[in-house]
């Protein structure tokens, strides 16, 4: 189920005019654009799940991470979702990027521009999401996919990474997620602790941007669903973004 709103503007536009500070003073380096993080879906939504600010402590609160989760949460009704939307605080965390790049499969597969507002299904609940222009390549690949219409066909992020990172490749990382409680329960642990206990995850790959390192995953257990990333430096990781995506 997607509802399509045109109501509102997806992005407020501005242009900046660079200017050479007078001599002698010192010119502070620009600051980097952040990076989204988000997820397209099989019913061709986009969720935008979490936003890297490397510059975001010194522009707030001190200390604040350089991670967070603008996006509005869920709703139990389209009723309440539509009127949250309404709220003017509702609306600053809408400025998305227009802009997006897909990976899916292990490697880059389209770029896509986020065109509206558009009202999801996310379970046995409704949230809000992008509507993505006409694209083939990404029609291509959503007709391809397989599962629950609501599933993820890929992460998509709002600069372009540096490499897909192999798993192999990422020293620890066995040891990294067993430390984070993200490893699949085997066959014996379903049978000991219940086949409704627990959650399993879908890695939608790892990635590179510049010395940031991180990894998405689809989380899901019996009681819902959601989506985690994990920013892994050297033999270390944290969880820096999970979110909810529906249950029932």
């Amino acid at each position: 189920m997607t509802r399509t709103v045109n109501a509102y503007a997806l992005l407020a536009m501005t242009l900046g005019i660079a200017c050479t500070p007078p001599p002698g003073e010192s010119q502070e380096p620009p600051a980097q654009e952040p990076l989204w993080v988000g997820i397209l879906r099989r019913d061709g939504g986009l969720i935008p799940i979490g936003r890297y600010d490397r510059d975001r402590p010194v522009t707030a609160d001190p200390g604040a991470d350089v991670w967070d989760q603008p996006w509005p949460e869920l709703f139990d009704s389209e009723t309440t979702a539509i009127a949250a939307s309404e709220q003017a605080d509702w609306r600053l965390t809408t400025a998305a990027p227009v802009r997006w790049h897909l990976y899916a499969d292990g490697e880059r597969a389209a770029t896509l521009d986020a065109t509206q507002l558009s009202l999801l299904g996310a379970l046995c609940m409704v949230g809000w999401g992008l509507g993505v222009a006409a694209n083939a390549e990404v029609e291509t690949l959503l007709n391809q996919a397989t599962g629950r219409y609501e599933g993820p066909v890929g992460v998509v992020f709002s600069q372009l990474a540096d490499a897909v990172v192999p798993e192999a490749e990422i020293p620890a990382l066995d040891e990294i997620l067993r430390e984070l409680g993200m490893v699949d329960r085997t066959e014996e642990e379903r049978r000991r602790i219940g086949e409704h206990t627990g959650v399993d995850y879908d890695w939608l790959g790892f990635y590179r941007f510049g010395n940031l390192l991180v990894g998405v995953a689809n989380g899901r257990g019996y009681e819902g669903e959601g989506y985690q990333v994990v920013e892994i430096q050297g033999d270390q990781g944290r969880i820096v973004v999970d979110v909810y995506g529906g249950g029932c």
